[in-house]
């Protein structure tokens, strides 16, 4: 319809019709209007706006459509992730050089749920199948992350790290002969183009060892071999430092930040400590003082950094059937590098009834580092005895604020036996204390004469056991040969003839001087060498240590010529061969 019926119309000149028909007055002063570039512009500002949303939406479309596809398929997927079993059976097809004609019967369980306090927000589920074929596994086991690195997220960005730091550390681990972590079969650190989720896909552990639990009573003797696998994995990590560090790195102050936190939700309704050490406990309860002790930790005792694993709790390792070793460590998620006491430090903490930690705390101390320096082969040399206490009371304010992190929210559910050790950690690290008996004074069971008589106990069973060591040591330089002036002298079982024997032997060593030393002394002749005197309280311990695990393969000795001695020690007098007279026999 036309407009010769407006006046507009009427009047010649007076307007003008574009092309794409929009009307415009055609005075002189008015510009033309083009409607083309403005509606381009408008679609560019739109694009622009689009494509962000895009970006931001893009995992989740590509949920959606994976999700699209999972329904027009038939597989079977776990837990709402997109890892299914015919993924598996291939992948278990491939490993065990096994083919499956059919889906066989199958079983998935979930193994945690975690909650707020897990940081590293995985999912560990195992899938029993139900097949006859002794060469395949009856059940394996997946722990998947579904957090992605490079989330805006920063929580989500930080367990997508600590994810993926794990799977670096169990690559390395499965180069380290002895480290006992699980049987892993597939580590993978990202999502696939299919959107698969990262996962480590290993053995079922619980088909040759079993889990344990906060409230499990521990063996004294498996947190002494857990202290064992800790120190060789630490000495590895000495020996080999460049394979490992560029791929496992410390952990970021965000994940000291959310553990504060984490401890602090814990310390809600805390009323026993009382205000003043609760204000105390505060002081601990803080990120920055966590990041630093962590990373400061070898810096201020002297040490070099070693792979740490940060986590030795009792659900993170397995008992193997005799519950006195342990058959793997698992849960690498907090390894870092840092110092080694603090691994020591938890382990002995976090495990042990405070009555049984106080009574042994300086024998598991030895034992660890006997075995620290028995596997790292001369590079742990500077970490004595002196370094390890010293380096345990640092860490234990540390130890004793993060143990908080496993008491539930609400404290009427936690155990008697967790709030326990809960308390009397709070209690050792707030005064700063390195153990003692003020938690046997208090215990109602334990009066001050038993305690005094447990006291003569051990001050007796050490004596009589530096005794014998004294007369091994005597035996062991008899037969190396090390005392050249001296006749071979028998051992004698009898504690009078021990005593002189010990103080002939010093009379001896104080007569010769520097020209004929112990067989430490000949090791490295310095004074943070552990054997510089044989008769020496941590020697001793050393020696009964080496005499107990007579029948353990000394691979790695710290020295040879200690290697040869507990050899020798551990052949016994009676079949040890005297040295032949002849020309050249010393």
């Amino acid at each position: 319809m036309g407009c010769s019926s407006s006046r507009c119309c009427q009047r010649r000149g007076k307007h003008k019709i574009l092309p794409n028909g929009v009307i415009v007055p055609a005075f002189k002063n008015i510009k033309k209007v083009d409607s083309k570039p403005q509606l381009k512009n408008q679609k560019l500002e739109a694009t622009k706006s689009n494509a962000e949303e895009k970006t931001k939406d893009k995992d989740n479309e590509k949920d959606r459509e994976t999700k699209v596809e999972r329904r027009n398929s038939t597989f079977d997927y776990f837990m709402g992730t997109n890892i299914s079993l015919e993924w598996l059976l291939e992948q278990i097809g491939e490993k065990f050089h096994a083919e499956f004609a059919t889906k066989p019967t199958w079983i998935i369980e979930r193994l945690n749920q975690y909650t707020e306090k897990d940081i590293d927000k995985t999912s560990v589920v195992r899938v029993s199948f139900g097949w006859d074929n002794e060469e395949l596994p009856k059940s394996v086991v997946l722990k998947i992350s579904n957090k992605r690195i490079g989330s805006k997220n920063e929580s989500e960005n930080l367990a997508g790290n600590l994810f993926k730091k794990e799977c670096n550390t169990y690559e390395w681990l499965q180069k380290v002969k002895r480290a006992r972590i699980p049987k892993v079969h597939l580590i993978r650190s990202t999502f696939t183009i299919n959107n698969e989720e990262p996962l480590i896909f290993m053995e079922d552990l619980t088909e040759r060892s079993k889990p344990l639990e906060l409230d499990d009573p521990v063996e004294l003797d498996l947190i002494r071999d857990l202290l064992k696998q800790l120190a060789q994995v630490h000495a590895a990590s000495f020996l080999r430092p460049n394979e490992w560090k560029n791929d496992i790195e410390p952990n970021p102050k965000l994940f000291y930040t959310e553990l504060a936190e984490l401890v602090e939700s814990s310390t809600t309704g805390w009323t026993s400590l009382g205000d003043a050490k609760f204000k105390k406990l505060m002081e601990f309860v803080n990120g920055e003082y966590m990041d630093k002790t962590v990373k400061e930790g070898c810096k201020e005792l002297g040490v070099d950094e070693c792979l740490v694993h940060g986590n030795p709790i009792a659900r993170n390792f397995f008992a193997a059937a005799d519950d006195k070793h342990v058959a793997a460590i698992v849960d690498w998620v907090q390894a870092h590098p840092g110092c080694f006491a603090e691994d020591v430090a938890k382990a002995i903490c976090w495990n042990l009834a405070p009555k049984d930690r106080y009574l042994n705390q300086r024998k598991l101390l030895e034992h660890y580092h006997f075995n620290l320096l028995k596997y790292s082969e001369g590079k742990a040399n500077k970490i004595t005895m002196e370094v390890i206490e010293a380096g345990f009371k640092y860490f234990l304010p540390f130890v004793a604020v993060c143990y908080l992190i496993y008491l539930p929210d609400d404290l009427s559910h936690a155990s008697i036996k967790q709030l326990e050790l809960a308390q009397v950690l709070l209690d050792d690290g707030l005064n700063d204390c390195n153990g003692g008996y003020s938690f046997l004074e208090n215990d109602d069971d334990v009066n001050s004469e038993d305690v005094e008589n447990e006291e003569d106990t051990i001050k007796d069973d050490n004596e009589g056991t530096f005794i014998k060591a004294t007369n091994e040591v005597i035996h062991l330089n008899n037969v190396c040969g090390v005392l050249q002036d001296s006749e071979p002298s028998k051992p004698s079982d009898e504690k009078n003839e021990g005593l002189k024997a010990s103080e002939d032997l010093q009379n001896q060593e104080s007569q010769k001087g520097t020209a004929e030393q112990p067989v430490a002394s000949q090791v490295q002749g310095n004074d943070t060498n552990p054997f510089a005197d044989p008769t020496a309280d941590h020697v001793v311990n050393l020696v009964e240590m080496a005499m107990e695990n007579e029948n353990e393969v000394i691979e790695e000795p710290i020295d040879t010529t200690i290697l040869a001695a507990v050899e020798k020690l551990q052949e016994g007098p009676g079949d040890v061969a005297q040295p032949a007279e002849t020309e050249g026999t010393q």
